[in-house]
């Protein structure tokens, strides 16, 4: 049966026992072909370095972050940076390269940037059909873009009114059908969370939010936490918060890892998520409250209630004497 607008829908039966090949990761565990994914943080956090981090990994194959995240094989990567000036960002990619190995091949890896773009030609704006129009020679053979950032690149009325990322995300489900993943670099609003509508999170696979440690020091240069806000497809420990410093030397950066500060399983965390949660509060929300990813309160409770012990843990610190936040 086909519809007057060419639509076709498949039975049930035909559909179940079709033959899909397995999806691989560009970057394993998080970032899948085809995936759509999002970072996000107030500016002046390093939301660029990190981003282009990932991209350089996967356009030469290296694992990144001591090998927490792993790369397969070099996957061809479209930059989109939006803002940054040329010089600035030419010195980042190359100490980004360096963290990979001065001899690292970065040839897979495209930038389009407006400060290195011939006079007369423009950054495109992706929420319009002509300036997804404008890239399409550039996405040929590519498997990932990323798009730093959207309120420079996907420009169409007010960021608040969901209607406004209705364009982008149609362009969106069309690079997945064609396979390629993308990875939308964002700001934080005033409140922390991803600025703008919430509609821009409902068809993203991964969202990561990158925030200030809470001993952080302003020595420390570039140190986050690393969060996962939205984890589709990925469990366990692989969704758990972890830190990144970024040392920038002369001979380019390297990125520190550990665990996040306080990253334990507190009598007072647990107290307050048993509390909230018998209040009928969702785990995102808690996890809002208490400055941690619904993902990680998910963890922690499924780790509390494993506890042989769970019990007497329970009358030891007295719930009722937690003040909750």
């Amino acid at each position: 049966m086909t519809t007057a607008n060419g639509l076709i829908p498949v039975n049930g039966n035909d559909f179940i026992n079709m033959q899909y090949p397995a999806r691989t990761k560009l970057i394993d565990p998080i970032i899948a072909e085809k995936s759509i994914n999002m970072i996000y943080a107030t500016r002046g956090f390093g939301k660029t370095n990190f981003a282009l981090t990932l991209a350089i990994g996967v356009a030469c194959g290296k694992d990144m972050f001591d090998g927490r995240w792993k790369v397969s094989e070099p996957k061809k990567v479209l930059y989109l940076e939006g803002e940054t000036d040329k010089q600035q960002l030419q010195r980042r990619i190359k100490s980004i390269r360096n963290y990979y190995g001065t001899d690292t091949d970065i040839s897979n890896f495209h930038l389009l940037n407006p400060d290195i773009l011939i006079d007369g030609v423009y950054m495109p704006n992706l929420a319009t059909l002509e300036g997804q129009a404008a890239i399409e020679q550039a996405l040929e053979g590519v498997s990932l873009v990323v798009v730093d950032n959207i309120s420079c690149l996907c420009e169409n009325g007010r960021e608040n009114e969901a209607e406004s990322w209705n364009p982008v995300l149609h362009w969106t489900l069309m690079l997945r059908r064609r396979g390629i993943a993308i990875i939308f670099v964002h700001h934080a609003n005033k409140n922390g969370g991803q600025r703008g509508s919430n509609k821009k999170e409902d068809a993203m696979d991964i969202i990561i939010s990158l925030k200030r440690p809470s001993d952080y020091e302003s020595s420390q240069d570039l140190r986050c936490e690393v969060n996962f806000e939205k984890a589709r497809g990925i469990y366990g420990r692989n969704t758990d918060p972890f830190e990144l410093q970024m040392v920038d030397e002369d001979k380019g950066i390297t990125w520190k890892v550990s665990a996040p500060a306080g990253d334990v399983l507190t009598k007072e965390r647990i107290a307050k998520i048993l509390l909230l949660t018998e209040q009928g509060i969702s785990q995102r929300e808690i996890g809002k409250k208490l400055d941690i990813s619904g993902s990680k309160v998910n963890q922690l409770l499924k780790e509390y209630r494993s506890k042989e012990t769970a019990t007497k843990i329970e009358t030891a610190i007295g719930l009722e004497a937690v003040v909750c936040v």
